[in-house]
């Protein structure tokens, strides 16, 4: 027979975030700018980054440069904006 279990206990300090893999076949990762995916949609700019606006921008941005669709902007930081593309 055992006691009641304990209270859990703090979580520990987190790591330090892993390299990025590698993307398979059909995928790509874009590094590219607010200013270009304004070009694609006018109200997708660095303070609108994370809306809808912006995710329709990089899906015009992906199918401009070859590609079938975009899962939306991945990273950002400034004006910069990394875009993940599919085939």
């Amino acid at each position: 027979m055992t006691g009641p279990q304990g209270a859990t206990g703090p979580q520990g300090p987190q790591g330090l975030t892993g390299p990025q893999g590698t993307p398979g076949p059909g995928a790509r990762i874009i590094t590219t700018t607010f200013g270009t995916l304004t070009n694609y949609h006018p109200g997708c700019t660095a303070a609108s980054k994370e809306g809808l606006v912006c995710h329709s921008a990089a899906h015009r941005y992906c199918g401009a440069v070859g590609y079938a669709t975009s899962v939306g902007i991945v990273e950002y930081s400034g004006a910069t904006a990394v875009v993940g593309c599919l085939k």
